[in-house]
């Protein structure tokens, strides 16, 4: 088998097809000739600060090397923590936790969500070097790292090695007068992130086709032009329904500062995640009281009432109780073995296709169930 670098002339161009834009391009990269690339865009607008999101992945198949392009991971904090929003609640497209360092993010979050049910896994070497950032006016302090974990683990027989690489940034905002007191807020991140994968005693061969495939990246600035017009909407219809509140009484808003006020799209209110669920990656649904009743889990028509304030869905979700409101109204909601779940008005889409996960269709609750 050769693995030598292809030449410029074995290489080929993939597009990153926005169906749901009228096909736009939002990005294109460059790949071997031979390996099989593919890719998919996801919008949800319930994300205001992050509506669009992009997986690509391209594949050998002579050797399973594989290098994917994962969608950014968005988190931010609030001081003093006022509990208005659970920690791992995802609020408008940014998981609601205190920053942590890049290395532990990869470590905790991202590599159990995305290989968590592999056998043997293991760190073998993490990385962190300080990188350039250029933040926005409004930043009042902001720092970057380029992070990388290498991490091994078993997959049909095989042992893979496998580098997931990101550029961790935090920034930091001016304090706000929220009334109560100096609010402080950090939003941190997990941008330009992808991890190569090869077969112990291959990945070194490979390493310069996996780099000269990841610096190929071209995200189309007409896109993301796009996704900010749509950002921008979003956020000022949120700001609306959140100063609407206010002036109803929802004087709780205001301990988050204007950040909250952004965020605050319909009113979420469910606890789409506990800390010690995301630092299992979902692998420990929370249990179901034995001492439930029928009574007790009826759907009544009040909490139909309530879901529909919040603009939220009620489904039956054994796998994860504390997963059962899904913001918006979706035609089919899916959930996979761990009680993770996923909304779409698309008949056709199956998110079992190229999944490494058991995705069934779930079952909404009706009044009286």
């Amino acid at each position: 088998m050769n693995l030598n670098m292809p030449n410029q002339a074995e290489f080929t161009r993939h597009a990153i097809v926005d169906q749901q834009q009228q096909g736009i391009v939002s990005g294109t990269f460059d790949h071997p000739a031979s390996w099989q690339a593919e890719s998919r865009v996801f919008w949800n607008y319930q994300h205001t600060s992050l509506p669009a999101a992009a997986y690509s992945r391209v594949v050998s198949p002579e050797n399973s090397a594989m290098l994917e392009f994962l969608p950014m991971e968005s988190f931010s904090w609030t001081e003093p923590e006022t509990g208005f929003y659970a920690r791992g609640q995802n609020v408008g497209g940014a998981v609601n936790l205190p920053p942590m360092s890049g290395v532990d993010a990869l470590i905790q979050l991202v590599i159990p969500k995305y290989r968590g049910d592999r056998q043997g896994l293991r760190i073998i070497e993490t990385n962190a070097e300080p990188a350039a950032v250029n933040p926005p006016p409004q930043v009042q302090n902001a720092f970057a790292h380029k992070v990388c974990v290498k991490i091994e683990y078993s997959e049909n027989g095989r042992i893979f090695e496998e580098e997931f690489h990101a550029k961790h940034v935090v920034s930091q905002f001016p304090p706000m007068n929220s009334g109560w007191g100096m609010t402080y807020f950090t939003g941190w991140s997990l941008t330009d992130f992808c991890c190569f994968r090869a077969e112990r005693g291959q990945f070194d061969a490979l390493r310069e086709i996996f780099l000269k495939i990841h610096a190929s990246l071209e995200i189309n600035p007409q896109w993301v032009s796009l996704v900010n017009r749509v950002s921008q909407m979003l956020l000022q219809n949120s700001k609306q329904m959140a100063d609407e509140s206010i002036q109803g009484g929802w004087e709780m808003l205001r301990m988050n500062g204007q950040r909250i006020q952004e965020t605050a799209t319909r009113n979420q209110a469910y606890i789409d995640g506990q800390w010690d669920r995301i630092n299992n990656s979902y692998n420990t649904p929370p249990p179901v009281s034995s001492t439930s009743t029928a009574k007790e889990s009826e759907y009544t028509s009040h909490e139909a009432f309530i879901d529909t304030v919040r603009e939220e869905e009620s489904i039956y979700n054994p796998e994860n109780t504390a997963n059962e409101k899904v913001s918006g109204h979706h035609d089919h909601i899916w959930k996979d073995e761990f009680g993770n779940t996923f909304g779409t008005n698309d008949p056709n889409y199956d998110p079992n296709r190229d999944s490494n996960r058991n995705w069934t269709e779930a079952r909404k609750k009706r009044i009286g169930d």
